[in-house]
């Protein structure tokens, strides 16, 4: 079977990698689709996923190839949520795929109102990171006609392996469902050896969705030949190892435990922490350095920590500047602390829940240390009531992308504003006013300006006119 396209990936070593895909897992998870969620007449879907992200393989095919109408979200529009709500409303969107991030922010602006302002939405795919059940929970509240689907897969595996319809009684934290057509699900133990239900395994994938492996000559050791005698008919199977570990319930569904290496999935985007270390220790002035998954309730963040060398390294938002360089938004760590040294355990391996905890520290005494001015009562108070929730402790001067801000931050910010002030803020706004007392004065003439509904028909005409 012949590459249909190449996928961008982080493996578990330093390397990004290229995914060769095939029209083989296309065609299959297309149909699966098709075959057990068919479109109707008068659906329409909408594509907003970049094109280096795996979903956007299906959510271009799947929907043209099913004769479905397809929408084309602009990064503006997405990282807007009150201007992607207008977008999915006026365009009557019955089909969505999104990280369950995204979905969070959503609901967040949408609150109780979310059906009423999306009455057409008939099918949610979750997929891309882990969907929380407090968030499953809210959406079956918020849009109870509504069929929400929780989805795992990697693109090593055309995207999508494994499917859970949620309902209140499969709302479980992990339980990702049963494999769709044609696709086979594996729990092995370190010899590659399957393991009783309801063990702990590490999750192999066999069947048509599984990639050629990845570009270039070297062979990789997560795809391989699995021998199956007395699991399945047949005696062999191409299986990509996937590195997470899951064990079966006894009710034949698979749920996700872990992983056994560094890879993390943040908004979506599944990356290796050694990369971002690897690239961390490359630049001047760094000796050594670490790279930590924080879960902060909040679709997670990486933080990072750098020994100086002798001669000492740059500041923290000059390091987070240099890496936005070489890495991919989400790779770039949300704070960097730079320590005299790593707290080791007895073993003399780096203590890493010590190390997290003391970024999160010096990140908090980072702040207060150069505060030059504190927050203003009033607007700039409450403004900096929501950036420490978000980020870390501001001051006036605070730069919401130096404290490590990003699109999505920006984007709950967004939703947090009009919850907190009364009125929306476009996401541009903070974008174009990245400083607390700047921000804060715009959304002191927002108010000032108009009324909330003035200001919500003038964003959706200018949305529209852009559009």
């Amino acid at each position: 079977v012949g590459d249909a396209y190449w996928m961008p990936t982080s493996g578990s070593t330093d390397t990004p990698k290229l995914v060769r895909g095939t029209h083989r897992g296309i065609v299959n998870r297309r149909r699966w689709m098709e075959e057990n969620h068919p479109p109707a007449v008068g659906e329409a879907a909408v594509h907003k996923t970049a094109l280096s992200f795996g979903d956007s393989v299906q959510e271009i095919v799947g929907p043209l190839a099913a004769g479905v109408p397809l929408h084309v979200a602009s990064k503006a529009t997405v990282t807007d949520p009150a201007r992607f709500l207008s977008f999915l409303a006026k365009r009557s969107i019955t089909r969505l795929t999104a990280v369950p991030s995204l979905l969070k922010v959503l609901l967040e602006h949408g609150g109780d109102r979310l059906g009423e302002r999306l009455p057409a939405l008939r099918l949610i795919a979750s997929s891309g990171e882990s969907l929380a059940p407090e968030t499953a929970s809210r959406l079956l509240s918020a849009l109870p006609g509504v069929t929400l689907l929780n989805i795992y897969g990697s693109a090593e595996v055309a995207a999508d392996v494994t499917v859970n319809r949620v309902t209140e009684a499969t709302n479980r934290q992990g339980l990702v469902g049963r494999p769709i057509a044609n696709t086979g699900i594996h729990l092995l133990d370190a010899k590659r050896r399957p393991v009783p239900i309801g063990a702990v395994g590490e999750i192999a994938v066999t069947g048509a969705g599984v990639a050629n492996g990845y570009a270039g000559p070297a062979p990789s050791d997560r795809f391989v030949r699995l021998d199956l005698d007395g699991i399945e008919g047949e005696r062999e199977a191409r299986a990509f190892l996937t590195g997470d570990y899951g064990r079966i319930t006894h009710g034949g569904e698979l749920m996700l435990i872990g992983r056994r290496d560094d890879i993390v999935k943040i908004s979506g985007q599944r990356l290796s922490l050694d990369e971002v270390r690897t690239a961390l220790a490359r630049l001047p002035g760094v000796a050594d350095a670490r790279a930590l998954f924080d879960d902060n309730g909040e679709g997670g963040r990486v933080l990072a920590a750098v020994l100086p060398t002798a001669g000492g390294c740059a500041a923290a938002p000059a390091l987070r500047r240099e890496l936005g360089r070489l890495l991919p938004e989400a790779s770039v760590p949300a704070a960097i602390a730079v320590v005299t040294e790593f707290p080791r355990l007895v073993s003399g391996k780096v203590d890493r829940g010590a190390l997290l905890r003391q970024i999160r520290q010096e990140r908090i005494d980072a702040v207060t240390a150069t505060a030059a001015e504190a927050p203003r009562p009033g607007t700039e108070a409450s403004l900096a009531e929501l950036w420490e929730n978000l980020l870390a402790l501001p001051d006036r001067e605070s730069h919401f992308f130096d404290l490590g801000g990003n699109s999505l931050s920006a984007m709950r910010l967004v939703s947090r504003l009009k919850e907190t002030f009364g009125h929306a803020c476009p996401a541009a706004t903070v974008f174009e006013r990245p400083r607390l007392r700047d921000l804060a004065r715009a959304l002191d003439a927002l108010s000032a300006a108009t009324s909330t509904d003035a200001i919500v028909a003038k964003g959706d005409d200018w949305m529209e006119e852009e559009l």
